[in-house]
């Protein structure tokens, strides 16, 4: 060992002055190893994160970290794959899947009626009170199911001067019908439909009663319609109400 460091060593020990030169060698040489191995240790240390700091913040030259915005998705699955974020849209309920339950029923009624010459004919709409009634009924062995009269009432005037009086129920909120499966309805054997012309003086204007129309729709879907051709008197101050056979469904 350098003689300049055996001094060194004797003034950073001065423990060490009453051993022998070899002795303090000994001691000099292993605190250099110690810190050979301690600087070695650091410099191995901080390499591999020095590197990965490179590998996931890429220089402007090189290629751009890919961003993904997500928006309107609230069902969507959202995984990651590797470096990638993969987004998978949620897919929308089939009308025609597994066990549907019933949401909403909505009929629309149309009764086409011939009118009498030199009566007033009724406004285009004619608002109802909310407890005016004329509410049909679902008829079955699963238990009768009200379907409430919506206000107002349209009245439709054809070219031909026929008129066309538009009643529209909807299944109440509180029925217990909702969230039983659509199939349910397949039990239902008739449906009782009042119609409402508003009496007063614009039931005058109708003759005879020609055509009922049924617009059904279930959640929304695609309307079932029927339609029944007549030719009966209408009868100025009583009620018209018809018995309507209900399809199967497929039927």
């Amino acid at each position: 060992m350098p003689k300049k460091m055996i001094d060194w060593l004797s003034v950073a020990t001065p423990f060490l002055d009453s051993y022998p030169a070899w002795v303090k060698a000994s001691v000099g040489a292993w605190l250099v190893f110690t810190a050979v191995i301690l600087v070695m240790l650091l410099f191995f240390r901080s390499a591999p994160e020095s590197r990965e700091r490179q590998q996931s913040e890429p220089s402007g030259s090189g290629s751009r970290q890919q961003q993904a915005t997500v928006n309107d998705s609230p069902s969507a699955t959202v995984y990651q794959a590797g470096r990638d974020l993969v987004i998978v849209p949620p897919t929308p309920a089939s009308p025609n899947g597994p066990n549907p339950t019933i949401q909403s029923i909505a009929v629309e009624a149309r009764l086409t009626c011939t009118t009498r010459s030199g009566v007033e004919l009724p406004p285009e709409k004619v608002d109802l009170l909310a407890w005016f009634g004329g509410d049909a009924t679902l008829r079955g062995p699963a238990g009768d199911a009200t379907l409430k009269l919506v206000s107002p009432v349209y009245f439709q005037r054809l070219t031909d001067g026929r008129l066309v009086v538009i009643n529209r129920f909807v299944l109440p909120e509180d029925s217990h019908l909702r969230f039983r499966p659509t199939q349910v309805l397949d039990t239902y054997n008739e449906f009782l439909l009042p119609i409402t012309t508003v009496v007063n003086t614009y039931s005058d204007a109708i003759d005879r009663i020609q055509l009922l129309e049924l617009s059904l729709r279930i959640n929304g879907g695609d309307p079932d319609y029927q339609s029944y051709r007549y030719d009966v008197e209408f009868v100025r101050g009583k009620g018209v109400t018809f018995t309507v056979p209900l399809r199967r469904a497929g039927g």
